[in-house]
């Protein structure tokens, strides 16, 4: 029976069940008669504590006075939204009810359309919004689906089912202009920002001088070889590579001059200009 077509006002009988052998212990059970068909119906659900059970018979009670099916509780959010569709889009114009139907046809049904009405949280509806994101979904159709869910749950609010509107989100549209900053300038997300980001890129930057607090300079460029290395022996003296003599190469020794001695060659050495 749809919701706009109960009376207002009608008895209901409630009592509790303790089934201690059951992992849900408690069971809430409420019983009325329907005013269209005179016939006596029931509802019950089982509940994981006294306090619980107490707590959904309250909330059926509510909803019966308002004049609300007591099945409505239990409703899941694809019954309940195509149920109340049309009061809950009235007044929008054509154009905007076919991005919204579809938004609810094809992103929310799929994604919430089994849950309770009073199961769907807002970290639920959070976590589901995000996900559209992760999928590419434009901004619009995010949206569009958004906005059909937060008018169905806004008329599960005025028929006293919800004591909040759990689809009411912020901040989703904060993750569109991240993705559009790090496709412009991705470099400029991995760097910090900041007082900070001038003393990090100094030290980071390899041979880049930098100071110390007592004032001396020095280089971030690797240390010079210290004796006992390779490059410097435990002596201290550096090892000097030995040059390459005449004909090492293949090519022909460098002849002497015709009646030289080797002490006179040694003598006159490299000519050198007076001063």
């Amino acid at each position: 029976m749809g919701a706009d077509r109960w009376p207002v006002g009608v008895s209901l009988s409630a009592d509790i069940e303790h089934r201690p052998d059951r992992p849900e212990p408690y069971r809430a059970r409420v019983r009325w008669i329907d005013p269209a068909t005179k016939r006596r119906k029931s509802k019950s659900q089982a509940c994981s504590s006294e306090r619980a059970a107490l707590d959904l018979i309250e909330a059926i009670r509510r909803i019966a006075q308002a004049g609300i099916d007591p099945e409505t509780a239990s409703m899941t959010l694809a019954i309940y939204g195509d149920s109340v569709m049309p009061l809950a889009l009235r007044g929008l114009e054509g154009k905007t009810l076919d991005p919204y139907l579809a938004g609810w046809r094809k992103r929310v049904v799929p994604a919430l359309g089994h849950l309770p009405l009073r199961m769907i949280t807002n970290g639920a509806v959070d976590r589901v919004v995000h996900g559209w994101i992760a999928e590419e979904c434009s901004r619009s159709t995010v949206k569009n689906s958004l906005a059909v869910l937060i008018r169905i749950m806004e008329q599960a609010v005025r028929d006293g089912i919800l004591d909040r509107n759990p689809a009411r989100v912020i901040g989703w549209q904060r993750d569109y202009q991240r993705a559009e900053d790090e496709l412009d300038d991705p470099r400029s997300l991995a760097l910090p920002t900041g007082k900070h980001s001038a003393t990090w890129l100094r030290h980071s930057s390899p041979g880049r001088p930098t100071t110390s607090k007592a004032g001396a300079t020095s280089s971030s460029s690797p240390p010079a070889p210290q004796p006992g290395s390779a490059k410097y022996p435990a002596s201290g003296a550096p090892t000097l590579t030995a040059t390459p003599g005449p004909g090492q190469f293949g090519g022909k020794p460098r002849q002497a001059p015709a009646g030289s001695s080797t002490r006179e060659r040694k003598a006159s050495g490299p000519h050198c200009p007076a001063h």
